[in-house]
């Protein structure tokens, strides 16, 4: 029985990593409060598997994906689905703790317009996963209670749904990379929060293999969607261009000095990884250039591929 007004849209999309699939959505649906949710799994790979289980729950709404969409038409597909007044987003690696959906709607009623929280590590000490971990969420400070911030952890964040859509031409571009949307927010006026009690643990991945091909196509997402949004002229693309090889080491400086102002303990651990930092890094400047002078092409489509069907253990790799 379909649920006749949601106050929150889960935004759950899955691919062929059917295992961990099943794991995110069993934590999602032993939420309390999830009777007043609904769960829009957007399946990609519904003709090669069965529904998870617990597909069949009342919150649950199964959407199945036709084709290769790249990752805003599938993000806009699920805003426009979303009957909630907010639209939460989450990932088949991502694990929700229990009072994740209370504290969401808390954040939401106290008049925040992005609710979100720092990541715990799933996998710990796997691989280079605690490299990873530090790269992707190590300008977020260490937090114990909530606390307003100027951005939130892509992919895994919640926002107004009104928000979201008031930026009507400019969504597209600002849903592909939610940096950009949270500084849109924030100049706006609108409030993010992040709270500990809405979090989540995170399966990082674990090879240089891996994660390289992650950063190059966010980054290739990234330099595109930034120079359309601020609409750069030749000149100016020209310039990242030409930055490319500096990127890396202003980027190292940058975590070298937030970690030393906000969280010494992830020192030893860029230090220890400093080559890794490099290499990968390298590769997402290459990205960063090509997206901001060519545009990110197939890279949206290739990113969220990757993103739905790649094991990120080095076990099943």
């Amino acid at each position: 029985m379909m649920i006749s007004k949601p106050y929150i849209s889960i935004i759950f999309v899955i691919g062929t990593q059917r295992e961990r699939s099943q794991q995110a959505l069993v934590n999602i649906l032993e939420q309390k409060g999830i009777e007043n949710a609904e769960v829009l799994i957007f399946d990609t790979a519904f003709d090669q598997y069965p529904a998870l289980a617990g597909s069949h729950h009342p919150s649950v709404h199964i959407h199945e994906v036709k084709g290769s969409l790249s990752l805003s038409n599938l993000r806009l597909k699920a805003v426009e689905a979303g009957r909630g007044e907010i639209i939460a987003f989450t990932e088949d690696h991502a694990y929700v703790i229990p009072g994740w959906l209370e504290s969401l709607t808390r954040g939401f009623e106290a008049g925040h317009g992005g609710v979100g929280s720092v990541p715990q590590v799933k996998n710990p000490g796997m691989g280079i996963s605690d490299a990873v971990n530090i790269i992707n969420f190590g300008f977020f400070p260490p937090i114990t209670k909530p606390c307003t911030y100027y951005m939130l952890p892509g992919h895994n964040s919640a926002y107004r749904r009104d928000i979201l859509l008031s930026f009507g031409d400019l969504l597209p571009i600002l849903i592909t990379t939610e940096v950009l949307l949270n500084s849109k927010m924030t100049e706006n006026g609108f409030t993010l929060l992040l709270d500990p009690q809405a979090g989540y643990f995170h399966q990082n991945e674990e090879s240089v293999a891996m994660v390289t091909k992650a950063y190059y196509y966010s980054n290739l997402c990234f330099g595109a969607s930034r120079a359309e949004l601020f609409g750069w002229r030749w000149w100016r693309r020209a310039l990242q261009l030409l930055s490319t090889p500096l990127v890396p080491f202003v980027r190292y400086l940058k975590y070298m000095v937030y970690f030393w102002r906000h969280n010494r303990s992830n020192l030893p651990i860029l230090f220890r990884y400093t080559a890794v930092f490099f290499y990968t890094q390298s590769i997402a400047a290459i990205g960063l250039a090509i997206g901001c002078v060519f545009g990110a092409g197939n890279g949206e489509k290739n990113f969220l591929h990757y993103e739905l069907n790649t094991s990120r253990s080095i076990q099943h790799s």
